[in-house]
């Protein structure tokens, strides 16, 4: 305890990382070679508060796609990422901590799937993962 009025109440921690796993998934055309995926908007919660946003990326692929993103956890605990895409068929996100050896320990998944997609017009798929990290995790990971 500090006699500073400005003092701090909430436990500080060291540095931890944590990452956030976005996966888009479109079963693959057999009738073509190769597949088209975007993402229209992915967005993630960086270690000073803010959030950070990656738009209308397109790739092609064989079958799935993954972006791992690595970042400290923010000093409020909270880890939160958004990815909309308007060409996949389902979407995951993962949520999670890296300990010492570099092993992910996941916190939070979420998946959805977009229902009745046609080919011609492709619905958006939006997915919102949001979670408060526990102190006790943070404490075990360090």
């Amino acid at each position: 305890m500090s006699c500073q009025p400005n003092a701090s109440v909430e436990p500080t921690f060291p540095p931890t990382k944590a990452y956030y796993s976005f996966r888009v998934f479109k079963p693959t055309d057999l009738n073509q070679p190769r597949n088209e995926v975007s993402f229209d908007t992915l967005t993630y919660r960086a270690e000073d508060g803010t959030t950070r946003i990656l738009t209308n990326r397109t790739i092609y692929f064989t079958n799935e796609y993954d972006t791992t993103i690595y970042a400290n956890v923010p000093a409020d605990r909270v880890l939160e990422g958004y990815l909309s895409s308007s060409k996949a068929k389902s979407v995951i996100i993962e949520v999670g901590l890296i300990d010492k050896t570099g092993a992910k320990r996941r916190q939070d998944y979420q998946s959805t799937e977009a229902t009745n997609q046609s080919s011609t017009a492709p619905l958006p798929v939006r997915l919102r993962v949001r979670k408060e990290v526990a102190l006790g995790d943070l404490r075990s990971i360090n």
